[in-house]
């Protein structure tokens, strides 16, 4: 009997603060999707009471471990692998989605029946604002941010390799990924409009 087909969002938290983590997670209960989504929020170290969200999975990790999110993301895709989701995307606590990204990201994979999908992301102030700035690395696909990927089919298990990045590069994690990534040469769709609310923290942004 075939499994329904499913999307899966993994998100690893940490220090963020009650309403960004909450804005987080009602960014996904706001998605329309053709698949149902099940988030789950891996808490590396310092969990929150994410009761008024049962329909959450929520996995408490016992110590921080201090390597930017890449333990507690391998360990959400596990369980969601192990639970059978037909597609799987990371988002950063302090980030959010657009509507419809989800949506989006299964049309372009069953488009052109791509195993990835590369999202862009919109750069956003703290306070939730659009920044009229873009991400020039990333129209060229010299870089792609770890909330910018979408696995379906063969390339679901690529994602464990988050794992596998020793703690010392794990501030440049998602650039070891993608160098990792690019090596399976898996065929990618691309969605063109972004639908990716990244949090920005860099002080050149806010110059320019």
């Amino acid at each position: 009997m075939d499994t329904p087909p499913s999307f899966a969002v993994v998100t690893a938290y940490f220090n963020e603060d009650r309403a960004t983590l909450e804005r987080c997670i009602d960014s996904v209960r706001q998605q329309e999707s053709p698949w149902p989504i099940r988030h789950y929020l891996v808490a590396d170290g310092r969990p929150q009471d994410l009761s008024p969200y049962p329909e959450l999975v929520h996995l408490v990790l016992p110590s921080n471990h201090a390597d930017c999110g890449d333990t507690p993301r391998w360990m959400g895709a596990m369980l969601a692998l192990r639970h059978a989701c037909s597609g799987l995307m990371f988002l950063d606590a302090d980030n959010l989605l657009h509507p419809r990204h989800v949506a989006r990201v299964i049309h372009a994979h069953q488009h052109v029946q791509a195993p990835v999908v590369l999202a862009q992301r919109r750069l956003l102030r703290r306070d939730g604002s659009v920044m009229p700035v873009g991400v020039a690395e990333e129209w060229s696909r010299a870089h792609v941010d770890t909330n910018c990927y979408a696995f379906f089919g063969r390339a679901r298990q690529d994602a464990l390799q988050w794992g596998g990045i020793p703690r010392e590069l794990s501030a440049v994690g998602d650039r070891v990924f993608w160098e990792l990534l690019r090596g399976k040469e898996h065929p990618t769709a691309v969605v063109a409009e972004p639908t990716i609310g990244y949090t920005c923290q860099w002080s050149h942004a806010y110059e320019a």
